[in-house]
């Protein structure tokens, strides 16, 4: 097996435990949920930065993102908004296209997460720009500018709605540009023995803090807890998280049923909503069954339209079956 092999085979796994935990925290309401949403949705876009490729070529790379997130995006909202409207919503139709075309905060329930796509496509193309037009200080001080930026909209401006939750990507940038760093840099061994220790005393603090009900982190409604705090702790639960998908890595059965979820995520994350409201609404499925379904049909649906060249094309943002493995 080649490095490059390698590498994906983990970073599945991650994508496989963070879905994982963005299933669970739609399901489950307790105070693990409250830890998770620390660093569930941060983490797909850390994954992204240390997948990032800058490229001065604008036009072909966002050409290339439109086709792998927009397409799909699309595609599920049409499939899924339609017969939500039908069933539960009853709005006119251009009602429906308002919030299609809106999106963020204005899609709930059944299509309550898709959010998270526009947002990072936004982020991916704003970081494009950034990362090729300025050198690697004044970068990093447009970053932190950009944290700055996402605290002032959590204090002012959290209840106002954007288009496309253009507005979360002052909290989402810095996230992908630690994983854009995390793959540049090598974290030295000085910095990982005094890790857990780190882990533990952010672990005391969030404990802490989480007996405030506005310290809540909710990236889609602009809540991103303490200042600086709740930041750092979402980066160093996503750099154990990477340890720890390092570490099965090297096991058989468990890195590969992970590996093929995180494989699916993206699937994953557009149908496990409307699956698990369904079941709760329709029929009141306990939460342990509504978790395996949430997470077992969406994975049954990737394999089938993953064989298909049309099917993945439009629900799955890939034009060949090479781009389905490797992507």
């Amino acid at each position: 097996m080649n490095t490059e092999t390698k590498t994906l085979d983990w970073i599945d796994i991650l994508k496989g435990i963070g879905i994982l935990t963005v299933v669970y925290a739609h399901i489950y309401k307790d105070t693990i949920t409250d830890f998770i949403y620390l660093f569930h949705m941060p983490l797909f876009f850390f994954i992204s930065g240390y997948l990032s490729k800058p490229t001065t070529q604008y036009k072909k790379y966002f050409s290339k993102k439109a086709t792998h997130l927009l397409l799909p995006y699309f595609a599920f909202l049409s499939i899924i908004l339609i017969p939500f409207n039908l069933v539960e919503a009853h709005e006119p139709a251009q009602s429906v296209i308002f919030r299609a075309l809106f999106g963020g905060t204005y899609l709930h329930k059944w299509c309550g997460v898709f959010w998270f796509v526009t947002t990072l496509f936004l982020t991916q193309q704003a970081f494009n720009i950034l990362a090729t037009m300025l050198k690697e200080k004044q970068l990093c001080i447009a970053i932190i500018i950009s944290l700055i930026l996402a605290y002032f909209n959590n204090a002012y401006f959290q209840r106002h709605s954007f288009p496309w939750s253009a507005n979360i990507v002052f909290y989402s940038l810095p996230f992908y540009y630690c994983g854009h760093l995390y793959k540049r840099y090598t974290i030295p061994e000085s910095f990982k023995k005094y890790l857990i220790t780190a882990i533990l005393l952010l672990t005391v603090l969030i404990l802490f803090y989480y007996t405030n009900s506005n310290t809540i982190v909710d990236l889609k409604f602009a809540q991103y807890g303490i200042p600086f705090l709740s930041f750092a702790s979402g980066v160093i639960l996503i750099h154990s998280l990477i340890i720890l998908s390092k570490t099965i890595s090297i096991t058989t059965r468990l890195a590969h049923y992970l590996k093929q979820i995180g494989i699916a995520s993206m699937f994953i994350m557009y149908l496990h909503q409307p699956i698990q409201f369904i079941l709760l609404d329709y029929f009141r499925i306990p939460e342990p069954a509504r978790l395996m379904a949430a997470t077992l049909l969406p994975l049954t649906a990737y394999y089938f339209a993953s064989k298909s060249q049309y099917l993945s094309l439009v629900f799955l943002g890939r034009r060949t079956a090479k781009q389905n493995k490797l992507n």
